[in-house]
């Protein structure tokens, strides 16, 4: 592995690391729903620290109009 490729790898680490500290010390309090590309459905996210916290109920996706 070159030089470059392994700081970079490295540096991923330790932002995703960074990441998991915030999202371990959010209170989620401020939520969004929307489609998750990984899951290839709607999901629920804190929209302070973006982490993924379930699927959207039914009365959330007719309130945020995913459902009629």
């Amino acid at each position: 592995m070159s030089p470059q490729a392994n700081k970079i790898l490295t540096e991923i680490k330790k932002l995703n690391e960074e990441l998991n500290d915030i999202q371990e010390n959010c209170s989620h309090k401020n939520t969004i729903i929307k489609f998750s590309e990984e899951k290839k459905s709607v999901m629920k996210f804190c929209d302070d620290c973006q982490k993924e916290l379930g699927y959207a109920t039914q009365q959330e996706l007719k309130e945020n109009g995913f459902l009629k």
